[in-house]
C-alpha cells in the first residue's frame, strides 16, 4: 500500500476536545478533517488507537487504512483534565463507540438511556477503562510527547485548558503563517466526577492507575 504523508495529526481519546481542536485548526485556515483526512491532516481520536480498520465500520470515519496508509510528520496529542473526560465518555457516548471498544477490549453490555448513564457504575467503570486504554494505546503508538514550545521535537502536547496558546505553537511548528484567534473549548453540560466518586464507582487499583497516567499529563 503506497503510504500518504500529511503534516499533523492531532489524536486523543474520545470526549478530549478533538472536535473542537479541529474546527479552530479549519478556522486558521488548515485543511484538517475530524476524524476524515484532509490534506494537511486530521484531528482522530480512532487513529491514536492501533486498529487497522480505525473503527470506520462502527463510526462513519473515512479513514481506510488508517496508519498503514497515512504517515505524519507531527503528531499533536491531547491533554483534557482526564475526570471531565471519562465523565463525559460516561454520559456522551454513542452505540458506535462501544461496538468498536467491544472488538478491541472486550464485550460490553449496550447501552440503555444516555441520560441515566452517569448514575451507573458500570457505565464509569467502562469510560475510565476505555480513557486508560486509549492513553496506553497512544504512547504505545506513538512514543513519547513533548511540550509543544520544543521545536526540536515531532511529538508534542496540546493543552485543551490553553488552546489558543497550543494553536499559536501549532502554526510556528508546521512553518506555516497561520491567523491564530481566540479559541475556547466547547463544553458539553454533563454531570462532574471526582476521584473520590471514581474509585467508590470502579476500584482503588483501577482508580490509582488512572491517577498516575493524570499526573504525567500535569492532572491529579
Amino acid at each position: 500500500m503506497l503510504v500518504e504523508t500529511r503534516d499533523l495529526l492531532v489524536t486523543g481519546p474520545p470526549r478530549s476536545g478533538t472536535l473542537s481542536i479541529a474546527r479552530a485548526l479549519q478556522a486558521m485556515g488548515l485543511d484538517i478533517g475530524h476524524e476524515t483526512m484532509g490534506k494537511d491532516g486530521c484531528v482522530s481520536s480512532l487513529l491514536g488507537f492501533p486498529s487497522k480498520d480505525a473503527g470506520r465500520e462502527h463510526l462513519g470515519t473515512h479513514l481506510d487504512g488508517g496508519l498503514e496508509r497515512f504517515a505524519f510528520r507531527h503528531v499533536a496529542r491531547i491533554l483534557r483534565e482526564p475526570l471531565e473526560t471519562i465523565a463525559s465518555l460516561a454520559y456522551c457516548q454513542t452505540p458506535g463507540l462501544w461496538r468498536f471498544v467491544e472488538e478491541e477490549l472486550g464485550p460490553v453490555e449496550p447501552a440503555l438511556r444516555v441520560a441515566h448513564l452517569l448514575g451507573e457504575s458500570q457505565w464509569i467503570e467502562r469510560a475510565a477503562r476505555t480513557w486508560l486504554a486509549w492513553e496506553q494505546a497512544i504512547s504505545q503508538t506513538w512514543g513519547p510527547f513533548h511540550r509543544i514550545g520544543d521545536g526540536r521535537f515531532d511529538r508534542a502536547e496540546i493543552r485543551i485548558g490553553d488552546l489558543t496558546g497550543s494553536l499559536e505553537k501549532i502554526a510556528v511548528w508546521l512553518d506555516r503563517d497561520l491567523p491564530v484567534g481566540t479559541f475556547h473549548e466547547h463544553r458539553s453540560q454533563h454531570p462532574t466526577l471526582s476521584w473520590k466518586e471514581l474509585e467508590a464507582q470502579t476500584s482503588p487499583e483501577l482508580c490509582s492507575t488512572i491517577r498516575s497516567w493524570a499526573m504525567t499529563g500535569g492532572y491529579a
